[in-house]
């Protein structure tokens, strides 16, 4: 009855929601999304000493509602179901926690509701007639190459209750914006969890756009309050010329990572983001590309908090010109022993609608003393266009482990460092 309940008072809020707007005159389009993936992974434990191959087939459905109701006033509302098939509970998985290695991730909280909100809010355009836009409610909030706040829509979709001003010219563009990311106020005194930034975009430089930010971290550590409030400031140049891309970026954090009594845990960390490539556009598209990521760790001396934490980062990247550390997701959350990444990539559009790409990538840890090489990824990737609304994606990589890495996730010494693998096949259907 449950089943039938939620999807039955999600297909009646759709088809009332468009029967109110049709009757008012407002401007309603309803579109979705079905998107199948069958995935099958082996030895991700690093043990091939124990059979542990997995496959799960998984389903993500949306229906959404985008209602236009006047010249200043929009609506959006998106629904949606994440499900493995098979199982006899269906869950939303939508939220956010801490792992042991002190990193805030996505997708890991699961709300038992079948059909769960994925987006939901209101649009203010046009403010006192200037290019102001105002936006609340539950949506997406993707900032630059989304390595700090991004929509990570590998899973359910990453989604936040916001408060964003938009402020948009010609020659720049600002965003504000206010994140609520755990209550804890409506029925105790504490703080809430909220992460509040500005992000400025300069268009009015040739050749390359610039990017600069300040964003606040605030009592997302956990479940209880712990003094956290820190900020994450940066910069960024991304552009093209001569078939030659790039993409770089620098990040500073500092405050306070943490108080407990009267000992305040300071926060002192950095990354280090470079992409660039070369193209022949009329050979198949190709681009030959490389990446070199580097973001502190832990160090063994000192009394600060010098690991970077990478905030809301999505991991998945949807461009077929790279992943993000990788698309086996091992190694961006470590931060308690830091990054230095190296990618050598490959992409090419060999038939139109086919886009390749091929990678291998190289870890090392990042503490500054005695660092260690953590391990390599190698991934081939493809996208075809089927039709305009209609996509395919298959990926196969394997990940392998050093000791040293093993022996981290794992705790103990003598840890199993066999590679994993991973396949992913996927459908997407847009309408």
């Amino acid at each position: 009855m449950k089943k039938i309940s939620a999807l039955a008072v999600a297909g009646v809020f759709v088809v009332s929601l468009a029967g109110t707007a049709l009757a008012e005159g407002t401007d309603v389009k309803v579109s979705g999304e079905i998107r199948i993936r069958d995935q099958w992974t082996n030895n991700k434990d690093w043990n091939a000493d124990a059979g542990d191959v997995k496959n799960a087939i998984t389903q993500r459905t949306r229906v959404n509602v985008d209602a236009k109701i006047n010249e200043k006033t929009s609506a959006y509302v998106s629904l949606e179901n994440n499900r493995i098939w098979g199982s006899s509970g269906p869950t939303f998985t939508n939220g956010v926690t801490t792992t042991s290695t002190g990193t805030t991730v996505n997708s890991v909280t699961a709300d038992t509701d079948l059909v769960g909100i994925y987006q939901a809010y209101v649009v203010l355009d046009k403010l006192f007639d200037q290019p102001l836009l105002f936006k609340a409610g539950r949506t997406k909030v993707a900032l630059g190459n989304q390595r700090l706040v991004g929509a990570n829509d590998w899973l359910a979709g990453q989604s936040f209750d916001s408060l964003i001003l938009g402020y948009n010219i010609d020659a720049v563009s600002v965003t504000g914006f206010s994140v609520t990311g755990v209550d804890r106020n409506s029925t105790t005194s504490s703080e809430n969890g909220t992460l509040n930034g500005l992000y400025v975009t300069i268009k009015a430089v040739p050749v390359t756009g610039i990017d600069v930010y300040a964003i606040q971290k605030k009592e997302l550590a956990g479940a209880a309050t712990t003094g956290q409030n820190f900020f994450t400031y940066g910069a960024r140049v991304n552009g093209a010329v001569m078939n030659i891309d790039w993409d770089v970026e620098g990040a500073l954090q500092s405050g306070d990572s943490s108080v407990a009594g009267t000992t305040t845990t300071k926060k002192s960390a950095s990354a280090i983001w470079a992409i660039a490539g070369y193209s022949l556009p009329e050979v198949a598209k190709l681009r030959i590309g490389a990446e070199y990521d580097i973001l502190s760790g832990q160090k063994s001396t000192g009394t600060d908090d010098t690991a970077f934490d990478h905030l809301f980062l999505t991991k998945h990247s949807t461009s077929a010109q790279h992943s993000v550390y990788g698309v086996t997701d091992y190694v961006e959350t470590l931060g308690a022993i830091g990054l230095k990444a190296l990618s050598i990539n490959v992409s090419a559009e060999p038939v139109e609608g086919l886009k390749l790409l091929a990678e291998y990538w190289t870890f090392d840890s990042n503490t500054g003393t005695d660092d260690k090489t953590l391990g390599n990824e190698i991934n081939v990737q493809a996208w075809y266009a089927v039709t305009k609304n209609t996509g395919l994606h298959a990926y196969y990589a394997m990940f392998t482990p050093t000791s040293d890495l093993a022996n981290f996730v794992a705790g103990a010494t003598g840890a199993k460092k066999d590679a994993a693998t991973d396949l992913v096949l996927q459908l997407q259907v847009a309408f």
